[in-house]
């Protein structure tokens, strides 16, 4: 790694070897193979009698390594080696040389707290204005930092503290991120600007409650910080301290006036934003200062539905215990509980169900809540709807039921459900299909099984004049048209287009089915024709009045 004797000597502070290798000509300038030298070594160690023989040789003081382009300088100040500092500095080092990221020795010494360090290299000259890739100064550095001493230095020496780094950000704004509160005061003090915004309009106040630093939110806003301002997106103070659930910091912005109603750029409101992220002792203070419960955002979503649909039990019962309105639509009709429901998220249907939540409310093309759970398989959900008094045989606007949601996803145990809580099954879509129909469409022998137990017509015609029969032999579904036939289906029905189950299944190829259908046609020839084994079909017509 290229390590000579007087690099590890001066490496591990072997004051005698050093002297004995430099008494023998030692090169006091040769580099390791990341460029480091004697110097360096011993300057970022600290062992001063070792910089000193050094420096007697009149070594390179203003080289830098290969690694980060340090200088001996900017090492010694780094680890707060201040006489070594003070020996360079007298043996020619340049106190701004920067390295490869544009350090200078005094931004090491801003960044580690090394306050005397600082103060030598100001008083030597060393250039405020000097900052890293970042658009970063020294007072920017240290502010970040809590490094008051080296703060109060920078300012000594005049250090412009409306400053800013590449992302617009000043020596405030970072102080204030980070929680330092008697850099904020300093640079308070000094008359730094409380209002400055970065490029997206984010000022030291917001970034402080965005944080949870309660005690710099306080000494902004003495200052006269504008608890209103608003960044590019419209989000206040209070909105970042409601989002982020810093209830100290939203109690300390609510204390200074800060508006519970102003809006984002989507429209969210400090409760939304608390509510989405179930922080339910911010949803608490903000109650207690007014906040509008019901109050929605640009897609009509209020905190009700946000915590809803997020699954945030907690949020959501503390926001119906202040009063908020369960019932509340958006614009698509959407409800706190269909978008539980979406979510399948049971307990807080649970609760919304007891609290009087409207189970029948429709959204999307006239879904209701129990035709989601239907669809997605939710058995608790369903269960819990239908106990609230949901209504079974509502359609939407193709006509659909959720039996027919139920039987399209095969949801064995909501069929189940529905069938022995009463929903009618004579109900037809749009196009005239029957759950029946369905069920045979997609070969769910046993669900084409559990309907005709219940009786229901075997030979329903939809529009066009197709049957279950005819379906189920078109799509090939062999056990399926065998179980119709054995329940009485007529295998003669004709279509509007003359054709019986027979054709429709000849035409796409379904021998087997062919076979099955001519068999049974022969028997007929033979036999009168059977009724169902079932029980007559039911005939109870369905209320669509909503429940209440």
């Amino acid at each position: 790694d290229g390590h000579t004797a007087l690099i590890l000597a001066a490496q591990e502070g072997q004051v005698n070897v050093t002297e004995i290798l430099l008494e023998n000509e030692a090169d006091v300038d040769v580099r390791t193979d990341d460029g480091t030298t004697a110097l360096m070594c011993a300057a970022l160690h600290g062992h001063l009698e070792i910089v000193h023989r050094l420096l007697e040789r009149t070594p390179d003081v203003e080289g830098t390594d290969d690694k980060d382009g340090y200088t001996a300088l900017q090492l010694a100040a780094q680890e707060g080696h201040l006489e070594i500092v003070k020996a360079l500095y007298n043996s020619g080092a340049n106190v701004d040389v920067r390295g490869r990221y544009g350090w200078t020795a005094l931004l090491s010494a801003a960044e580690r707290g090394h306050t005397e360090i600082a103060a030598f290299l100001l008083a030597q000259g060393a250039d405020l204005r000097v900052h890293d890739m970042k658009g970063w100064n020294a007072l920017m550095i240290a502010a970040r930092g809590g490094h008051i001493g080296v703060v109060s230095a920078l300012l000594n020496y005049r250090a412009n503290v409306e400053a800013r780094c590449k992302d617009g950000w000043t020596a405030l704004m970072l102080a204030a991120a980070k929680g330092q509160v008697e850099v904020v005061q300093c640079l308070l003090s000094r008359w730094a600007n409380y209002d400055a915004n970065d490029k997206d309009g984010w000022t030291a106040l917001m970034i402080s409650a965005q944080e949870g630093h309660p005690q710099v939110v306080n000494l902004l806003v003495e200052a006269g910080a504008n608890v209103e301002a608003q960044n590019k997106d419209g989000m206040t103070a209070l909105m970042y301290a409601a989002l982020n659930g810093h209830q100290n910091v939203a109690v300390a912005l609510l204390n200074r006036n800060a508006d519970t109603e102003a809006r984002s750029e989507s429209g969210g409101t400090a409760l939304i934003y608390a509510a989405m992220r179930n922080h339910t002792p911010v949803v608490h203070a903000l109650n207690e200062y007014g906040a509008n419960l019901d109050a929605p955002d640009k897609l009509g979503d209020t905190p009700l539905m946000c915590a809803a649909f997020e699954g945030h039990q907690e949020a959501v019962a503390a926001l119906i215990g202040h009063g908020a309105n369960v019932n509340v639509q958006r614009q698509d009709g959407s409800t706190a509980l269909t978008l539980a429901t979406q979510e399948a998220h049971v307990d807080i249907v649970k609760l919304l169900v007891e609290k009087n939540a409207n189970v029948d409310w429709t959204f999307k093309g006239g879904r209701t809540a129990l035709m989601l759970a239907a669809g997605k398989g939710n058995l608790e959900i369903a269960k819990l709807l239908i106990d609230g008094r949901a209504n079974m045989d509502m359609q939407n606007e193709d006509g659909v039921t959720a039996l027919m949601f139920a039987i399209l996803t095969k949801s064995i145990k909501i069929i189940s459900l529905l069938i022995y809580r009463g929903a009618y099954l004579e109900a037809r879509n749009k196009s005239g299909w029957t759950v029946l129909m369905l069920a045979a469409s997609k070969g769910y022998l046993d669900v084409v099984t559990m309907l005709l137990g219940e009786g229901v017509d075997v030979d329903a015609q939809k529009q066009d004049g197709g049957t279950a029969l005819m379906i189920a032999a078109a799509q090939g579904h062999v056990h399926v048209v065998a179980t119709l036939l054995e329940h009485g289906a007529d295998s003669q029905i004709k279509n509007k287009e003359g054709n019986t189950a027979a054709h429709e299944c000849a035409k796409r190829g379904h021998d087997r089915v062919v076979e099955i259908l001519i068999g049974k046609r022969a028997e007929k020839g033979r036999q009168p024709r059977r009724r169902s084994v079932s029980s007559a079909p039911r005939t109870r017509r369905p209320s669509l009045e909503l429940r209440t």
